[in-house]
């Protein structure tokens, strides 16, 4: 039996590169203006940006316009990559790479 004390422990603050990612997803969805951003720790932060059930990134109904298009932009904004899972497929989406420093 594992034994941990890490879900009682507070999570590290984001660093600066995910708080960049973080601040670029609040500026909001451009399909529906939602702000709603929450993040999850579970060994690095996650941040989700919550669209509108009505907002066209669900759909993809403005020429592929989706839920990735907006992580890929806001990561590309950040200067980071860009990875998911695309539900639809299974697949990995790679969608803006790092900048050169």
């Amino acid at each position: 039996m594992k034994v941990s004390n890490g879900r009682r422990l507070k999570p590290p603050d984001p660093d600066e590169v995910e708080r960049a990612f973080r601040d670029e997803l609040r500026k909001g969805c451009p399909g529906c203006g939602s702000r709603k951003v929450t993040g999850r720790w579970d060994g690095r932060w996650r941040y989700t940006l919550h669209c509108e059930p009505s907002c066209p990134s669900w759909t993809g109904e403005l020429g592929g316009f989706t839920g990735h298009t907006i992580g890929s932009e806001a990561a590309k904004r950040a200067g980071m990559t860009y990875r998911a899972i695309d539900g639809s497929t299974g697949g990995v989406v790679v969608a803006a790479a790092a900048r050169a420093s």
